[in-house]
Order: structure tokens, then C-alpha cells, then sequence
């Protein structure tokens, strides 16, 4: 066997990195290959939201991420890593928090190849929400023109999502 000055690891080693840190530069390859970002419109007065995660069948890279970016990891069920009834495997899903999404698209963003578009589009639309709007005088709901800026950001998330 040719020796390519590779260094071949024990498992609890792997183990153990996964479960340390991780660069910005991994977190964003995470995130251009098996991430998500989208605005949804949450009737009932919860208006405009934007969400975002990473999705895998392995939890040691997100806990790598978790643990550098914060956020949580939630599994598709309360089973773990046991079969689904189909015979697929389960994922895992990590979700950040307002504040360590923000961090985290600023921190992942220069390194992004794929969805460099969509997260500062992301980036905008919070500062929009961080800027405060114009909510009408019934039960705070949004402002036409609010609501109608915020549709924008979604929709642009949207056909980003084709570029």
C-alpha cells in the first residue's frame, strides 16, 4: 500500500473531532450540501419567520457545528439512530436560535459556494426585522407595506434557491 502521508485515525479520535469545534469553512460546506434556509408566513399573528438548519443522517458533524455556532439538534423522532419503518435511516436537524443564526450565516457566508445568495438575502431580511415595523392598530398585525417587503424576502429566498 502507498503511503500518501495520510493519518489514519482510531474511531474514539474521529469521534472525539466530530464532537469538538469546527471551522467556518466546514460548517459552510455542511451547510452548501446538506443545509436550508427559507421564509415562512406563520398565520395567527406570528408573521414572517426565517428559519434554517442542517439536515443528516449523521449527528456527529452537527454536533461539531452545535457545538462551535450553538443552536440544538432535534432527531426526526425519539428513536435516534434506529430504522425507520420504511428501512431509511433517521436524520438529525440542527437548528440555531435567532442570534446564533445570525453569527452563523456572517461566520459561514465568505466560505459559501452554493447558497452564498440565499444567506444574505437571510442577512438582510433580519436586519429589516431588527430595524422594527410598522404594525396597524389591530391586534399588531403588519403593516401592508410591511408584510408586503417581507413577501419580497421570501420570494427572493425562493428563486435563489434556483440560481
Amino acid at each position: 500500500m502507498l503511503d500518501r502521508g495520510l493519518v489514519v485515525r482510531d474511531t474514539l479520535t474521529l469521534t472525539s473531532m466530530c464532537q469538538s469545534n469546527c471551522s467556518a469553512e466546514y460548517a459552510a460546506g455542511l451547510f452548501d450540501g446538506e443545509g436550508t434556509v427559507f421564509i415562512t408566513y406563520k398565520r395567527g399573528g406570528g408573521g414572517y419567520v426565517l428559519e434554517t438548519g442542517i439536515t443528516m443522517t449523521d449527528r456527529e458533524p452537527l454536533e461539531a457545528v452545535c457545538n462551535t455556532f450553538g443552536g440544538t439538534i432535534f432527531p426526526n423522532d425519539s428513536i435516534g439512530y434506529e430504522k425507520a419503518p420504511n428501512g431509511n435511516r433517521n436524520y438529525w436537524r440542527w437548528k440555531p436560535r435567532k442570534l446564533e443564526m445570525c453569527n452563523f450565516f456572517r461566520a459561514v457566508l465568505p466560505f459559501l459556494r452554493c447558497k452564498h445568495i440565499q444567506i444574505q438575502i437571510a442577512l438582510d431580511f433580519l436586519a429589516i426585522k431588527a430595524e422594527g415595523y410598522t404594525r396597524t392598530g389591530k391586534q399588531g398585525s403588519l403593516s401592508d407595506e410591511s408584510r408586503s417587503l417581507r413577501e419580497g424576502y421570501r420570494l427572493a429566498i425562493k428563486e435563489a434557491k434556483n440560481l
